[in-house]
């Protein structure tokens, strides 16, 4: 599915946390104007990273509302709600969990598959 209606925000990778992938959930990071991948349920999750890798200390633009494309890590059946897991990639969250979005489609690992952007 393509992105629609999507709105963009850019940052810089975070030192010292690896690169960020195309299609990876990605959090805030602790220095000023900097992002890093979200590498968990209770990450605070603000946006999907585009179809640009982006290496440490590089800008990264990622989107931030709208239907976007992201990386399933598991099977995710079209609304359910999803969270990230150990790889910055979207799982369907549980009870308690932060949510990015809401599935957009069905899909299993390793897809590209579609959300809409819905931080909770």
């Amino acid at each position: 599915m393509k992105r629609k209606h999507v709105k963009t925000d850019k940052a810089v990778v975070e030192s010292g946390n690896g690169k960020i992938e195309p299609y990876k959930v990605v959090k805030f990071g602790t220095a000023k104007d900097t992002v890093t991948k979200a590498l968990a349920a209770s990450d605070a999750s603000i946006g999907i990273s585009n179809e640009l890798e982006a290496e440490e200390g590089e800008p990264c633009e990622f989107f931030i509302c709208g239907i976007a494309p992201v990386t399933y890590g598991g099977t995710i059946v079209k609304g359910s709600q999803l969270t990230a897991d150990a790889n910055g990639d979207v799982v369907v969250a549980g009870a308690g969990n932060r949510i990015i979005g809401i599935a957009w489609e069905d899909g299993v690992a390793g897809n590209i598959g579609s959300l809409k952007i819905a931080q909770s």
